[in-house]
């Protein structure tokens, strides 16, 4: 049910989008995607390539791997950056003096004037 109500909602919100600016939100998610697989098959190719070109410290001597790869996921980090409670509202500032003015004298500017 979840999924459906994000999916309902996900393409409810493309009907505020131009033809044009959906079809540049689409390339630009699209770009992302692309650029997302270049760097995980770059990640790849540079792990297999390190392990297994072997530096060879002498004809006899034991080989070692030039590059040491220590595997170890990253921290997950959310991608939306949540706000703390107290951040969420806006601090309330002081304007400057507000001059009170007679409401007489504020009609006495609309005197001149014509309605219809």
């Amino acid at each position: 049910a979840k999924v459906e109500y994000l999916g309902q909602t996900a393409t409810d919100g493309f009907h505020f989008f131009s033809p044009l600016q959906l079809d540049s939100v689409t390339s630009l998610i699209q770009a992302a995607k692309n650029l997302m697989n270049a760097v995980v098959q770059t990640v790849k190719m540079s792990y297999i390539a390190s392990t297994k070109i072997i530096r060879i410290q002498s004809p006899t001597g034991p080989r070692h791997p030039v590059v040491m790869w220590r595997m170890k996921a990253p921290a997950k980090k959310p991608l939306i950056k949540r706000e703390k409670p107290e951040e969420t509202y806006a601090a309330v500032r002081r304007g400057s003096a507000k001059k009170k003015i007679h409401p007489v004298q504020v009609m006495s500017e609309f005197r001149g004037r014509q309605v219809y």
